[in-house]
């Protein structure tokens, strides 16, 4: 739980320096509804691990992995993961 507060807290800050183009409500709302091990995803994720890495370290099949990261792109104006992680990390300028 902590960790999502800290996803959507920097997503929100991300709105107010960019707009809503880089850190839409949709991406704010589908981050609220990760369960923990979603969340850990993205923090994997965030952290530099490849799909397949995530899905070994947590048990879990590539695809989900997969499908959970390309839902979120796919729930901003992003078109690439690299944007949606710069997006999270703060990097975006």
């Amino acid at each position: 739980v902590g960790s999502e507060m800290c996803i959507r807290d920097r997503l929100r800050e991300l709105s107010k320096e960019f707009g809503p183009a880089l850190a839409s409500n949709q991406l704010e709302n589908k981050l609220s509804e990760l369960n923990p091990q979603q969340t850990e995803m993205v923090q994997l994720f965030l952290g530099g691990l490849g799909d397949q890495a995530i899905a070994k370290q947590l048990d879990v099949a590539r695809t989900r992995v997969t499908q959970l990261l390309e839902s979120l792109i796919s729930a901003t104006t992003f078109t690439s993961r690299n944007q949606l992680a710069l997006a999270l990390l703060g990097s975006a300028r």
